[in-house]
């Protein structure tokens, strides 16, 4: 007689609501009003998006010197070079800095507009469909044996693995039997999809940013800009399934990359795998840079070979149902709190959840032997 099967879809519970975060004074609360607005216009196969985002940048400390905010005496011996940008003294004295400086001082800003195309032709959207999410019923089998359990689950593994989606059965020898999204699997997928927009974009903030920083841009200025980006866009749940000509799918609680582009939101899980994407993208492009060719972006290039970053899975905390899932990025210097330690290193928490800047307290930080730590850096 034959069995049949229902694997529930117990996709990982990493959705959480926007972050509590640190806010800019209240010299800096009209900027509401502005940041992370779209403008969007269809035309054939295309959408053409215009940003309204925001660029961040930190105060070079020899200003600081200068404007007798701070004394040089007092980071003798503390800072190696004194050309770096702010956020070295805020990584140094944590929040204690904010008691003599005031973070406007520090922590500055622009806005800028940014205007993309993106490609929504026949193809693309057989793409999208694709990763969007898997049929309910892809997890229903039937089976004679347990050879034949096995092919068949091997089976779904292989074509959960198509649409971004990670297939766990104890039977194949996984701890335990779920079905959750791929984050590592899509961000190697999206890299390549997403480099002009990156490469494009980060230009356009590297120029921005070169206007404030005596001509040239940080590693971690143009880092915190994406994540502004990113954080500026409305935070959106995309649900856990939905019904379509009758027949039920799972989305695993998340967007595709480009699909929050497309339409400028997301929840914790779309934002910062987006954020990441961004991150790897720029990485990959400023590490291949000819610095015979770019010898001005040599200085760059070696900040970006220090930098390493991961996307955290949380569970849920005692007392709650979600989870969250944000990045931690490893700086080229000491880092800006919260921070956390993974395999003996400093990494930043950065989530782009919701309204940004690192530097705040989630509490999530206090959690991290819980979280799943997803390395996507080879």
């Amino acid at each position: 007689m034959k069995r049949t099967v229902i694997l529930c879809a117990m996709i990982i519970s990493v959705l959480a609501s926007a972050a509590s975060a640190f806010k800019f004074p209240a010299q800096w609360n009209h900027k509401y009003t502005t940041w992370g607005k779209i403008d969007r216009s269809v035309k054939g196969d295309t959408v053409t998006l215009v940003y309204k985002s925001y660029v961040t940048y930190f105060e070079q400390i020899p200003n600081l010197i200068k404007k007798k905010l701070i004394t040089a005496d007092a980071i003798k011996d503390k800072l190696a070079d004194l050309n770096q940008s702010s956020l070295a003294l805020i990584s140094i004295y944590g929040s204690d800095i904010y008691k003599t400086i005031p973070s406007y001082e520090l922590v500055k800003g622009t806005d800028y507009t940014y205007k993309y195309t993106f490609d929504i032709s026949d193809e693309v959207f057989d793409r999208e469909q694709l990763y969007n999410a898997i049929p309910e019923d892809l997890l229903t089998y039937k089976y004679s044996t347990k050879e034949e359990r096995i092919e068949k689950e091997t089976a779904i593994k292989e074509e959960c693995k198509k649409h971004g989606f990670l297939y766990l059965s104890t039977l194949l020898g996984d701890k335990q039997n779920t079905v959750m999204r791929d984050y590592k699997g899509l961000y190697e997928i999206y890299k390549p999809i997403l480099k002009p927009f990156v490469e494009d974009l980060t230009v356009k903030i590297i120029n921005t940013l070169k206007n404030f920083n005596n001509g040239k841009a940080a590693i971690v200025d143009i880092i915190i800009s994406l994540g502004e980006f990113v954080a500026l866009m409305e935070y959106k749940n995309p649900g856990n399934t939905f019904t379509q000509n009758g027949k039920k799918y799972l989305t695993g609680n998340i967007w595709t990359p480009y699909a929050v582009l497309l339409q400028a939101s997301g929840d914790c899980d779309s934002k910062n795998l987006l954020f990441t994407v961004m991150l790897g993208v720029m990485r990959d492009t400023i590490i291949a840079l000819d610095e015979k060719k770019y010898p001005k972006l040599a200085d760059m290039k070696k900040e970006m070979l220090k930098c390493d970053f991961k996307l955290l899975a949380f569970p849920p905390k005692p007392g709650s149902s979600v989870g969250h899932l944000f990045a931690a990025v490893r700086l080229p210097y000491q880092q800006v709190a919260p921070s956390v330690l993974i395999g003996g290193e400093l990494f930043s928490l950065m989530d782009v959840t919701g309204e940004y800047i690192p530097g705040y307290e989630t509490g999530w930080g206090k959690l991290i032997k819980t979280a799943e730590i997803i390395d996507l850096l080879d």
